[in-house]
């Protein structure tokens, strides 16, 4: 699995802690406390879904275009590096 994957699963639990410890220190009722907590797992799982999303397609966006410039160039030439004289 890779970190793009665990992005909105870490943005849910850490957005889930903070957003428990302050209603804890503002004293709400459970049943409050637990309506608004799941509110909150699911409004930052689903911000982190589009965010990985909107990555996505910017990645896929890249490939093409570097694609594109290969297509129309050629073929990637590599240079060799020349190795340099040290001064002694």
């Amino acid at each position: 699995m890779n970190n793009k994957k665990r992005f909105p699963l870490a943005l849910m639990l850490i957005a889930g802690a903070v957003v428990s410890i302050i209603l804890y220190i503002k004293n709400f009722e459970l049943i409050m406390f637990l309506w608004i907590l799941l509110a909150s797992l699911v409004f930052f799982y689903v911000m982190g879904r589009i965010a990985v999303s909107v990555v996505d397609r910017f990645d896929r966006e890249n490939e093409e275009a570097n694609a594109e410039a290969e297509d129309e160039d050629g073929a990637v030439i590599e240079k060799e590096a020349v190795p340099q004289e040290q001064d002694t």
